[in-house]
């Protein structure tokens, strides 16, 4: 009887941990601003400096008029009067979403037992488009406090107090940092470029490093023009003119969260 109920430990203890992988997707339509730069200017950038940039808005943006605070005790969140939420489109609908903070109640338990971001992206949505918001919803960790990319991770909660809300200008709304950087690979003779949003690339091209003596490379990208006049080795540098700088112009955001939660079969003794 001993061996048997040793054997069933045996076996229990060497059951492998299993994950499960889940997937979220999100489109975020934005407006791309015109760049301020000026047209035909020409400078020297460092390795982790940007060549042009500008912020992306969303085309819709609302001003809450009331404070406003959802979800269970452990995490819920808050958001304030007066604070401008980014609109997000999806399957026909506006949301309309922000960086939220949690309440005192949530972050004193966030502290003791839960440590998840304090920071996290919650949505609203006015199911009847009557200027008051009826349902709220985590959009999932903000991975910093430009970023706006949020997701339905889980099902809408009626709110207590319902805020009404108005429409603002798009550019009144949370502004996502647009950067055009570089990047050259050791042992290429090419300089890539690469247009990002919050990080996130949503373009790229390329250009050859001009011979000493040469015409400068010309190379587009979003609309965009600018020539490559040198690298330099030395100071891992790049020599850029400006020709056009970014366009005011609207794209979509398409966004991926991977969640893998992973399971451990541990023995219970009795």
């Amino acid at each position: 009887m001993k061996s048997i109920f040793t054997a069933g430990l045996f076996g229990l203890c060497c059951l492998p941990a299993m994950a499960q992988t889940t997937y979220s997707y999100t489109d975020l339509p934005v407006l791309i601003q015109a760049s301020e730069i000026a047209p035909d200017s020409q400078a020297t950038f460092g390795r982790k400096e940007a060549i042009d940039s500008t912020i992306a808005v969303s085309p819709r943006s609302v001003k809450l008029n009331a404070d406003v605070t959802f979800g269970a005790a452990a995490n819920s969140v808050k958001f304030n009067a007066g604070q401008v939420l980014f609109g997000r489109y999806e399957h026909t609908v506006w949301t309309y979403c922000g960086i939220s903070n949690m309440t005192a109640a949530s972050a004193g338990l966030n502290m003791l037992f839960l440590q998840i971001p304090d920071k996290q992206i919650a949505c609203l949505h006015d199911a009847d488009d009557d200027g008051v918001f009826d349902t709220g919803w985590s959009g999932g960790d903000a991975i910093d406090g430009t970023n706006m990319a949020a997701f339905s991770l889980y099902g809408p909660r009626t709110l207590s107090a319902q805020p009404s809300y108005e429409h603002v200008a798009p550019e009144q709304g949370p502004g996502m940092p647009v950067e055009l950087t570089w990047a050259k690979s050791r042992k290429s003779g090419v300089i890539a470029f690469s247009l990002e949003v919050s990080g996130r690339r949503i373009a790229q091209t390329a250009a050859a490093i001009p011979a000493k003596g040469s015409a400068p490379a010309t190379f587009s990208i979003s609309g965009a023009q600018y020539e490559l006049s040198a690298y330099d080795a030395k100071e891992k540098s790049v020599t850029i003119k400006v020709l056009q700088p970014l366009p005011r112009r609207f794209t979509t955001l398409k966004a991926t969260r991977v969640t893998t939660m992973r399971t451990t079969y541990v023995p219970v003794y009795r």
